[in-house]
């Protein structure tokens, strides 16, 4: 057979041996590592149909077993053996492979964001075992830098690759944490209070730019209201607070000031001179009502004490300060009066003079009072001055004294200017009990005189002399003169008493015990009554006089022994106390009987 594989035969006795080494042909094969990283081949695999023509040969390789470390290509011999013991070598291209993927094992892991907002991670951070037979060629995360957008729960991924090129991925939570405190920075700041005596801050008013990574910051201050009793430095605490809830605090002094004056508020006022023509005001006398949020005002008035050359209105500055030293200022008027009266000193008693002169008039002497006043600048005046001339009587000497302000004062006294002449009026009564007491009877006539000796009279019935004579009640007024043409007057009072009316009924006859036909007249224990008597009378009141009978008594009348069996004449008299009388009479018998008819 050659090469070629053509035959021919003949025969022969050979003697035939085998010294031909078989055939042995190869192929190249590609192997895959299993998932521990190991493979093996047998001869057959690479054997590419090796032969031999006397037998099937037997077949060998050097290399069976392959592991990670024969990944790619590796010279295998294969070995082919005849029957004979010939032998044949080929090589073959084994290709180890590792087509398994590597086992990918994560853990979530939480990190901490840095004081710049940032974290990162790599992948053996998340890596929790990841493996592979052949060995892990790289870890690598699809994100491995945070930020604080990153805050809270973020899916990473994870590929491992083996050393072949393998690769399996995984995730993992990453959980992103803002831990960092915010830096606090405060400053100090100054405010001031309102008109109303408060202030207030905004939370962030004592920031001086807190910072956090990640922002979001919120402000809150212990402090925010402030008013007249924190006037000064207040401490106060500022809370700064990130997006995450982390916080930082500083301090700061907050000064409290108070720039605001006061309102204010002026009133005018009137005050008076004192006697000795000063007056003065309490620095806040003009203040009406000034307020200040703060309180604690004082007051200074630039002009406080007055005098009488300042009556009238005065123009005055009222500076109000508060307890800050905040001040502000007013005006207003300070009228000053003097109402102070000025004062007569000595005014005049009573000044008495005699008529000297025609027209019955005189003169008087007296020292003018003098005056005492606060303040300088008055006039007196007087309605009579020394050696004027004066009426008879008393007549009122009057003198005024006005100061500058309109304050008068008065001394009055009286000049009396007497006369000598004076009269008297006598009375002279033809009726009644005739005592000149100025009492009669109705139209009965009394004289009024005058005393003698003056130059003229004037009786108020119009007549002109000495006397009159009046038979009407009433006042009778005579005015005389002297030669000095001076009067003076008398009254007389003249009272008329009406004169009282008697009537008398007289009685029946009356029947008498007498001792004697001559005599009979009556006894004390038979004593006659009078029936049926009545006695008028108008004007006047009890006692009565009755005839010759007891006064006092209208019954009992005592008669003169008179004979029996005559008529008698009974008088019946009434008199007035003042004498005025009226009577009456009416004419009866007394028969009479003796009591012993022998008697005679």
């Amino acid at each position: 057979t050659d090469n070629n594989s053509n035959v021919s035969t003949c025969t022969a006795v050979v003697t035939v041996e085998d010294n031909v080494n078989p055939l042995a042909e190869c192929k190249d094969i590609v192997v895959q590592l299993d998932g521990n990283g190991d493979v093996s081949i047998v001869a057959a695999d690479v054997d590419d149909g090796s032969n031999d023509a006397c037998s099937t040969p037997s077949l060998s390789i050097d290399i069976t077993d392959f592991d990670c470390t024969n990944v790619g290509a590796n010279i295998v011999t294969l070995t082919a053996t005849d029957d004979e013991g010939n032998a044949s070598i080929c090589t073959s291209t084994v290709t180890v492979e590792d087509s398994v993927n590597p086992t990918c094992i994560t853990q979530d892991i939480t990190i901490q964001l840095d004081v710049t907002g940032d974290a990162s991670i790599v992948a053996a951070d998340i890596d929790n075992g990841s493996n592979d037979a052949c060995g892990i060629a790289s870890l690598t995360i699809d994100n491995d830098d945070f930020t604080c957008a990153n805050i809270g729960t973020n899916t990473v991924t994870l590929t491992v690759t083996d050393n072949n090129g393998n690769i399996s991925t995984c995730t993992a939570t990453v959980t992103v944490e803002d831990m960092v405190n915010p830096i606090a920075v405060c400053q100090d700041i100054t405010i001031q209070l309102d008109a109303t005596g408060n202030a207030s801050i905004a939370e962030d008013a004592v920031n001086n730019g807190s910072t956090d990574a990640c922002g979001g910051l919120t402000y809150d201050t212990d402090i925010t209201t402030f008013d007249c009793a924190t006037i000064g430095d207040n401490t106060v605490t500022l809370t700064v607070t990130d997006a995450n809830g982390n916080s930082s605090m500083c301090t700061a002094v907050v000064t409290v000031e108070d720039e605001v004056a006061p309102e204010a508020i002026c009133q005018n006022i009137t005050i008076q001179l004192d006697a000795t023509g000063n007056s003065s005001i309490a620095e806040d006398a003009v203040n009406n009502g000034s307020t200040d949020a703060c309180g604690g005002l004082t007051y200074d008035t630039d002009i406080t004490t007055f005098d009488c050359t300042t009556v009238g209105d005065n123009t005055v500055t009222l500076t109000v300060t508060d307890v800050n030293g905040n001040s502000s200022t007013c005006t207003a008027l300070v009228t000053v009066e003097d109402n102070v009266d000025p004062v007569f000193v000595n005014c005049p008693a009573t000044i008495t003079g005699n008529v000297g002169g025609a027209g019955c008039t005189g003169t008087a002497t007296w020292t003018p009072p003098s005056v005492t006043e606060n303040c300088a600048g008055y006039t007196v005046t007087s309605n009579y001055d020394l050696g004027d001339i004066f009426p008879l009587g008393n007549t009122t000497v009057t003198y005024n004294v006005t100061d500058a302000s309109g304050n008068t004062d008065v001394c009055t006294f009286d000049v009396t200017i007497s006369s000598s002449i004076a009269t008297n009026i006598s009375v002279t009564e033809t009726s009644g009990n005739s005592n000149n007491d100025g009492i009669i009877c109705d139209g009965d006539p009394a004289v009024l005189s005058a005393d003698a000796g003056f130059t003229a009279y004037n009786w108020s019935t119009g007549e002109t002399n000495s006397s009159i004579t009046v038979t009407t009640g009433g006042a009778y007024t005579v005015t005389v003169t002297d030669n000095f043409g001076c009067i003076a007057t008398a009254s007389s009072l003249i009272t008329l008493n009406p004169t009282p009316m008697a009537s008398l009924e007289c009685p029946a006859p009356i029947l008498r015990d007498c001792e004697s036909i001559f005599n009979c007249k009556p006894n004390d224990l038979n004593p006659v009554t009078l029936l049926g008597v009545t006695h008028l009378f108008t004007g006047s009141a009890a006692p009565y006089i009755i005839g010759t009978g007891e006064p006092g008594s209208d019954t009992y009348l005592d008669l003169p022994n008179m004979p029996v069996d005559t008529a008698f004449e009974l008088i019946y008299t009434i008199t007035t106390p003042d004498g005025c009388s009226s009577s009456a009479s009416c004419t009866f018998t007394i028969e009479g009987k003796r009591a012993n008819p022998g008697r005679f």
